[in-house]
Formats: C-alpha cells, sequence, structure tokens
C-alpha cells in the first residue's frame, strides 16, 4: 500500500515549519486535527488539512491561473464560488500559503487584538 499521503503531509508540514501529526484524524491522544503540530510537538497555530487524490476537479483552471501569472511576474489566487453562497474560497500553492502565514503572524505580533480589516482602506503603501 503506498504512503505517498503521509510523505505529502511531512513535506507540506515542513512548509509551515511543522512536522506531521500523526493519527489527526479522529484520534483524542492528540490535541486538535490539524495534520500538523509544532516540532515540539504542540498544537499549531495555523490549522492544517491535507487531501491527497488521484484527481483534483477543475485543475486545469488553477494550473492555467498560476501560468498566467507567473506570465505577469504576480502572485496568484484561484477563487471559487458557490451560487447562492456568501463565502468564496481562495487557492493558492504551498509556498505562497506558507509566505501569506508568515505575513499573518508578524501581522498579528502588531495587532493582538482581534478585528476585521477592510484591504479597501489601505493605500498602495500600506497606511489607512
Amino acid at each position: 500500500m503506498s504512503k505517498a499521503w503521509k510523505e505529502a503531509e511531512r513535506r507540506i508540514a515542513s512548509l509551515f515549519g511543522h512536522i506531521r501529526r500523526p493519527l489527526s484524524g479522529n484520534s483524542r491522544a492528540h490535541i486538535g486535527g490539524s495534520d500538523t503540530m509544532t516540532k515540539e510537538g504542540t498544537r499549531a497555530d495555523i490549522f492544517i488539512e491535507v487531501k491527497h487524490r488521484k484527481a483534483i476537479p477543475f485543475l486545469k483552471h488553477i494550473q492555467k491561473t498560476e501560468r498566467q501569472a507567473k506570465e505577469e511576474g504576480t502572485p496568484w489566487i484561484f477563487v471559487v464560488h458557490q451560487k447562492g453562497d456568501h463565502k468564496s474560497y481562495a487557492i493558492t500553492d504551498c509556498e505562497m500559503a506558507a509566505r501569506l502565514w508568515l505575513c499573518w503572524k508578524e501581522w498579528k505580533k502588531e495587532h493582538p487584538k482581534p478585528e476585521t480589516v477592510n484591504v479597501l482602506e489601505f493605500d498602495k503603501e500600506g497606511k489607512q
């Protein structure tokens, strides 16, 4: 039996400075259900769920978005939205997600209280 899914979890966890959490599913032996944890064995400050699949729906469209962004020299995000739902979901590659998470961690240090930020209120230099 292939253990490629375990290797995928290890690789993705390492991008975030974490390790793969064994038995993450419904195990009560571990804190939380994320597929990753800190190297110290504690709960990480990001919840990561890794799904290893033979095929991914609309992968062609995701790859096209990535290719076009690369040609333009910009980061990329593929957004999916279900008709009738007010929530949308963003997909990007794991390296970009890790960089965004690191930026969020730095921002959180400067803004310890939870708050909603309207990005449209910021100018190009990041000033309100």
